[in-house]
């Protein structure tokens, strides 16, 4: 699970959940068996559901308490990974240019990123800087034969999309009000003293601040998934 500075530092993983139907009807059926009454069996018994692990929540420090503000999805996940700088290796799942309705799935050997924000009054905008070395599934690469004019449409559509998934968590963590990117590591480098830091109030600024992206990706298209070589 993420939370805000103003939390306890990295609560315990929060599982997210989607039912799972067929679990929860067998459970259903083993509570109203024969004799049983229906009802009171299903609300003794029987959890309301069954769920299946998936992604990660978000905590924000509210008063005396903690409260769960929202949840990520894994792909989300990753991407809050990106923004704070702790994401090493993965993969994303691009559309195939000029293949209708096929998928290719690349695979990250290097990511690095940085932030440059600017204060203008109360509004903060932050670019952020990414650079990343990802090669084809090998399984894809053997699929497609690509032509130079190809791979660059792969290049494109990879950095399009990365920058796509890393705009909507960016705004989802805006809409939670939740800085777990720790953006604000950044911001309160233009302030010289704590006072002022603290009168600029940055968790009241953070969910009006403005992001852009400067992405490039470097994509190798012969499936060097397991011993990529080191661009120079």
């Amino acid at each position: 699970a993420y939370s805000t500075e103003e939390t306890e530092p990295w609560a315990p993983y929060l599982a997210l959940a989607s039912p799972v139907e067929s679990d929860t009807r067998q459970r259903e059926s083993q509570s109203n068996g024969p004799g049983q009454d229906e009802g009171a069996g299903a609300s003794q018994n029987t959890p309301e559901s069954i769920v299946a692990l998936l992604g990660s929540a978000v905590f924000r420090k509210n008063g005396p308490r903690i409260k769960m503000v929202g949840t990520l999805d894994t792909k989300e996940t990753m991407a809050v990974n990106m923004l704070r700088g702790d994401f090493s290796k993965g993969f994303m799942d691009i559309a195939m240019p000029r293949e209708s309705g096929k998928t290719a799935t690349l695979v990250f050997h290097h990511y690095s990123i940085s932030n440059k924000t600017e204060t203008d009054g109360n509004h903060v905008t932050v670019t952020f800087t990414v650079r990343a070395t990802a090669s084809m599934e090998e399984t894809t690469a053997r699929e497609f034969e690509l032509s130079p004019g190809h791979h660059e449409e792969i290049v494109q559509t990879a950095e399009q999309e990365l920058e796509a998934l890393l705009s909507r968590v960016f705004f989802k963590l805006r809409a939670m009000d939740s800085d777990v990117a720790d953006l604000g590591m950044t911001v309160h480098k233009h302030f010289k003293t704590w006072p002022e830091w603290k009168q600029f109030d940055w968790p009241s600024k953070f969910k009006d601040t403005t992001a852009g992206y400067d992405i490039q990706v470097f994509v190798f298209t012969s499936g060097f998934t397991d011993n990529p070589p080191t661009p120079k």
